[in-house]
């Protein structure tokens, strides 16, 4: 099992979700093996520097967003489109037995063409953008014919993949992201000045428009004003912080819906809450939504990836499709003590399926027979 690991991912930096579960991953198998593991993102941000232990190589990334100039920003993402073998050449040197994309598109662009080197794709929501988009979707088929692996971390992306490049039907594997269980319950108690109102829904997540943050605002003030004694947290920063913020302020809501910004370790927050809230257009897998099942928090989204397998059939979440839906959700969840205790008991026995041990388990036999 001395093998030499390279993950590359497009961020690492920058406190998402897909980077949470990348520290979770390459933390375990170190831990567990004795890999050499190396980490090399695309762009560099300065927002979270994700804790790694102390064994894992971080190398030197190939955009620092701090530092680089426009120029230099414009021209190495021309290079990772059209000819990132010079990319590759420059930014990791070694001799690696097992490549790593840690999601599609740039990252898996980076990976090697050579036979020695075992190639794994790992994909982190639906890749259906590429439907729109011809020149990527070239791109991203000539990565997965180099690709031993593809992995998809829900049966939504599996179908995505599977839709769009059906060729590759014989690559894919599922595993989907564990969760530490343990961990999550023993940060929750951490003390934290953020104490929340009653009837509390949270989000967490980057403030952007996929992730719809301004639709679930809306959503609440509705609510608010047909005369609904709930209050809405959000978590995270993002390119539509100061929207968010101004449109909060706008509405006179302040009181009853909070933008806290970036929290690094949200858990006490979670565990105040009765509900964590995701409407967004597209997701992976999505570890928000995890991190509140393992704390007994029932969740309220949209039909994305993985939330099917998380729902457990409605018994530890609620999809929803339209405002209508939104409301019996927030209803049924928020305001049924009864109904939201047994949830409650459903989401922390669920989760154990997802568990941690399990995923680094499944990611060891994935490199050992590739």
């Amino acid at each position: 099992m001395n093998k030499k690991l390279l993950f590359i991912t497009y961020t690492h930096s920058l406190g998402g979700g897909a980077e949470k579960i990348l520290t979770n991953i390459v933390n375990g198998l170190a831990a567990q093996t004795d890999y050499e593991i190396s980490v090399l993102e695309y762009a560099r941000f300065q927002t979270k520097n994700s804790i790694l232990n102390d064994e894992i190589k971080v190398l030197k990334p190939v955009v620092d967003m701090s530092s680089s100039s426009r120029i230099k920003r414009i021209f190495k993402m021309l290079l990772v489109h059209i000819s990132p073998c010079i990319l590759r050449k420059i930014y990791y040197k070694d001799n690696y037995d097992t490549v790593i994309s840690f999601n599609y598109q740039i990252p898996s662009f980076l990976t090697p063409f050579k036979k020695s080197v075992d190639n794994i794709q790992w994909i982190h929501g639906d890749i259906y953008d590429l439907k729109s988009k011809p020149f990527k979707r070239m791109l991203q088929s000539i990565s997965f014919k180099k690709a031993d692996k593809i992995v998809a971390i829900s049966e939504n992306t599996k179908k995505s993949i599977l839709d769009i490049f059906p060729q590759y039907k014989e690559k894919i594997r599922t595993i989907y992201n564990g969760t530490d269980v343990k961990l999550i319950e023993e940060l929750s108690d951490a003390p934290t000045d953020i104490k929340l109102k009653e009837n509390s829904m949270i989000f967490l997540g980057r403030l952007e428009p996929n992730k719809n943050p301004l639709k679930l605002i809306k959503y609440t003030e509705r609510l608010i004003k047909e005369g609904m004694n709930v209050n809405l947290y959000l978590l995270g920063t993002g390119v539509q912080q100061e929207e968010v913020i101004q449109y909060i302020n706008s509405i006179g809501m302040e009181d009853r819906i909070k933008a806290l910004g970036y929290i690094s370790e949200p858990y006490p927050i979670i565990r105040q809450s009765r509900a964590v809230c995701l409407l967004s257009e597209s997701e992976g897998f999505p570890t928000v939504l995890t991190e509140g099942l393992a704390l007994g928090k029932p969740f309220i989204s949209t039909k994305i990836g993985g939330v099917r397998e998380l729902s457990n059939n409605g018994k530890c979440g609620i999809i929803v499709n339209d405002y209508k839906d939104f409301k019996k959700a927030v209803s049924d969840i928020i305001f049924d003590d009864t109904k939201y205790a047994q949830m409650t008991t459903d989401c922390k026995e669920h989760i154990k399926l997802f568990s941690y041990n399990q995923q680094i388990g499944n990611i060891i036999k994935l490199i050992e027979h590739t």
